[in-house]
């Protein structure tokens, strides 16, 4: 039976006196910046992120993970920089890839699309779904590393309308553009 309201970052059913998670997302368009870079080791932290972090919000935990990489030709070197990432990540929430495919797609896909889906749980009595929520609760923000993947469309409007590339020099930081635009976010899952 469903639980919760839509338009939550996760899906989740009731399975007893727990609940069961399950969410789905991808890197997006920083597999754009990925591409331009030739830079392949960080999106799979990106991927787990995006999907152990929307899972958290409603106060599960993420336990297990799988993968999906469309492709329009398959490239070992890139498949193995996307592997490395996402077992980065997978490490940094704790969960276990159980699981993924890799689908050579050239009719569909003209470069990479990187997705996954995690699945974790909860007591009934820890999910956080906002009906406690009240005036004069306290907000509480945790500081990300990189720009979430789900950023990533503006962040590049931003330094394009300003003129500058991924190969560019990063105006007031260290290293390129480019590599502000591939540090992946925090994975809040252990903090």
């Amino acid at each position: 039976r469903p639980y919760g309201a839509i338009g939550a970052f996760t899906g989740i059913v009731e399975f007893g006196e727990h609940v069961l998670s399950l969410c789905t997302d991808s890197v997006g368009t920083k597999i754009l910046v990925a591409a331009a870079m030739d830079r392949w080791d960080t999106i799979g932290i990106d991927c787990i992120a995006m999907n152990a972090n929307d899972m958290i919000t409603a106060g599960c935990e993420p336990l297990a993970f799988v993968d999906y990489l469309a492709i329009g030709n398959y490239d070992a070197n890139v498949a193995r920089q996307i592997g490395v990432g996402l077992d980065r990540g997978a490490e940094m929430a704790n969960v276990t890839i159980i699981g993924g495919e890799v689908a050579v797609v050239p009719e569909i896909v003209n470069g990479y699309d990187l997705a996954g889906t995690c699945l974790g749980f909860a007591r009934k009595t820890d999910v956080i779904d906002g009906k406690k929520v009240r005036v004069g609760d306290v907000v509480i923000g945790v500081a990300s590393t990189g720009i979430h993947s789900n950023g990533l469309t503006l962040a590049r409007r931003v330094f394009r309308d300003a003129g500058l590339s991924v190969r560019d020099p990063l105006p007031g930081g260290p290293g390129t553009v480019g590599d502000a635009l591939l540090e992946p976010p925090a994975i809040y899952v252990r903090p």
